[in-house]
């Protein structure tokens, strides 16, 4: 009994996570400038106006009346709150800087900011509302209970006051968006949106064709397949990388070490993704056993027994605007006993690998055959 099956082309990689260090500097600077702003136009408004009085002598015609922001207390409560946001906001962005210049922040000053974020915009968004009520009675008035407009006589003061309500509701969109940005990366980190999970550690095409090629093979059978895909007479102790993360979410920095036969060898600096640094760790294994004899032909031997062919192919497709490699596989032999052959189409070529016991390791004969091939 004869089945054939066709894959699909495998996805691309995606991209890695941006840093979002920039952008939040950015927003505490112009969240200083707006707070600043709404503060210096709040505490300038005021204004002194004549009003007719209408009363008979000997009382006079006018009377002198002021208007203040004092004479509200919605209006010192949004006083006290710029205040309170213009002195967060210098504090905030030394501490922003610190984290740029920083090569490991301290992940628990990052928590409290994103948590003093949504307090600010809290107060600050409260304050706003209230002054904005008040400043909207005295520009419409409320015929209802008999409160009249003062806007009309008062207009240099309602102007400051106005002004002052719309920056500070600029103020609290910028405060919200600092934690939107802090919960944003969060999500986009764990979840892949940024591609945290999937980083192009790709080799460049020089190192396609040159013995740079087992650089990746190690890091890709280290850190991303089991070891039982490494062959048993590589006598391998290949154990799971560890990772160390430092920093905040929507800008993490990584370090990662990898065991190898009993040595442990580290990611010499701090990436800004996990992939780096575990490609890191093993350029850095990979650097040190190349000088000794037996691991040429174990990387040979790795690069056998691993699918990181599959990997090669799509890269050269990718790179050279192709389609990607697409795998059909023909089933044949007893149902307990299945032999799979596989041929895979690339650039209107077939290429087909030696028979083997699963779909598997036959897609990898295939890619292997179609790699062999295409380099020669």
């Amino acid at each position: 009994m004869t089945s054939t099956s066709k894959d699909a082309p495998e996805s691309g990689y995606a991209v890695p996570p941006p840093n979002l260090f920039g952008v939040d500097f950015g927003l505490r600077l112009l969240l200083l400038a707006s707070a600043v702003s709404a503060l210096v136009v709040l505490v300038t408004s005021k204004q002194t106006e004549s009003i007719p009085t209408s009363l008979p002598p000997p009382f006079p015609p006018f009377i002198s009346r002021d208007a203040k922001f004092q004479h509200s207390p919605a209006f010192i409560y949004l006083l006290v709150a710029l205040s309170v946001t213009c002195f967060y906001s210098i504090i905030t962005v030394a501490a922003s800087f610190s984290a740029i210049t920083s090569p490991s922040p301290s992940p628990r000053m990052l928590f409290h900011l994103v948590l003093s974020d949504a307090v600010m915009a809290g107060v600050t968004a409260s304050a706003t509302g209230s002054a904005g009520s008040v400043a909207y009675l005295g520009l419409k008035g409320n015929s209802h209970v008999n409160w009249n407009k003062v806007c009309n006589v008062y207009d240099k003061f309602c102007r400051h006051v106005g002004s002052s309500a719309a920056v500070s509701l600029a103020a609290s969109v910028l405060l919200v968006s600092l934690v939107m940005l802090s919960v944003l990366a969060r999500i986009g980190v764990r979840s892949g949106i940024f591609g945290g999970n999937m980083v192009d550690v790709r080799p460049s095409e020089s190192d396609l064709l040159g013995f740079s090629v087992p650089l990746e093979i190690f890091s890709f059978s280290c850190t991303r397949t089991s070891c039982k895909n490494l062959p048993k007479e590589a006598a391998l102790t290949c154990l799971p990388m560890q990772v160390f993360r430092e920093g905040p979410d929507h800008a993490p920095r990584f370090k990662a070490t990898v065991d190898f036969n009993g040595e442990t060898f580290e990611s010499p600096t701090f990436c800004s993704t996990l992939r780096q640094a575990e490609h890191a760790a093993a350029e850095v294994a990979l650097n040190t056993l190349s000088n000794r004899g037996p691991s040429r032909s174990l990387a040979a031997k790795v690069l056998d027994e691993t699918g990181i062919y599959k990997n090669l192919l799509q890269e050269t497709a990718h790179r050279a605007g192709m389609k990607l490699p697409v795998y059909t596989t023909v089933r044949s032999g007893p149902g307990h006993t299945p032999i799979f052959t596989c041929t895979v189409e690339l650039a209107g070529m077939s290429f087909t690998g030696d028979p083997a016991k699963t779909k598997k390791q036959a897609q990898k004969n295939a890619a292997m055959a179609a790699w062999s091939a295409l380099k020669h």
